[in-house]
């Protein structure tokens, strides 16, 4: 089986690092076939993060319901809980290290995980932490590790001390890849991701919009108002 070093496909601004966990290599970046999209159709920002690292406890169905929502008992808090990250780096104007982390060489933990990328559009991008608390679109997507050797085992944090990884956001085209919350479209043609030196040909990962929950005041206004129009309603068939 093939396992090279190898860019992460990311979007239009370079992220780029080399992080190791158990004494793997995992290496990510851009190149200029892959990018992600905000809702808008337009390239992920400057300044908005992208993570990988893997879920502890969470079903896929669980993920999906919880990304739908900013806050709240089943909301991003919850996956924020949940999640532990391996790496993380903010879209940036130039080539290069930026804002980029190094894993515990010594955690084994990561060995075997299925990798997950999470990738956000936030109000608040000071740190990941708020950048969180604050998404306003987001994507979440795998492929399984399990799912021929080939692509799927190059989404799986390796477990043999040294052993480099090739993981490529292009795999997602695969059949039997996971879009939990956001797509993937291959041959997206984004003029957005043209203009910025994708090629003509290129695939997009496009966010998702995140609801916000509304405040238990806000909850219980509408249930008093709902409860006054049912009344209203009675009175008038009486």
């Amino acid at each position: 089986m093939k396992k090279s070093i190898h860019s992460f496909l990311i979007c239009t601004f370079v992220l780029f690092g080399t992080f190791s966990a158990y004494g793997a290599t995992v290496s990510w970046g851009t190149n200029g076939s892959t990018g992600v999209i905000n809702q808008s159709n337009v390239a992920l920002p400057i300044g908005n993060w992208i993570q990988i690292g893997y879920f502890a406890t969470l079903s896929d169905a669980q993920i999906t319901i919880d990304a739908a929502t900013v806050s709240g008992i089943n909301s991003t808090a919850t996956l924020k809980a949940d999640f532990v990250p391996f790496s993380s780096g903010q879209v940036n104007s130039t080539q290069g290290v930026g804002g980029l982390f190094l894993g515990n060489q010594t955690n084994t933990g990561f060995a075997n995980q299925q990798i997950y990328l999470w990738a956000l559009q936030s109000s608040n991008n000071a740190s990941l932490s708020t950048a969180v608390d604050t998404v306003l679109q987001q994507a979440i997507v795998y492929v399984p590790k399990a799912l021929v050797p080939s692509v799927g085992a190059a989404w799986q944090f390796p477990g043999d001390p040294g052993t480099p990884i090739t993981i490529d956001l292009d795999a997602l085209t695969t059949a039997g890849s996971k879009e939990l919350f956001g797509t993937f479209t291959a041959g997206a043609n984004n003029a957005s991701l043209q203009a910025a030196g994708f090629g003509s040909s290129n695939n997009a990962l496009q966010l998702a919009s995140v609801a916000p929950v509304p405040e238990p005041s806000t909850l219980a206004l509408g249930a008093v108002a709902a409860a006054a129009l049912a009344g209203l309603r009675h009175r008038k068939r009486a």
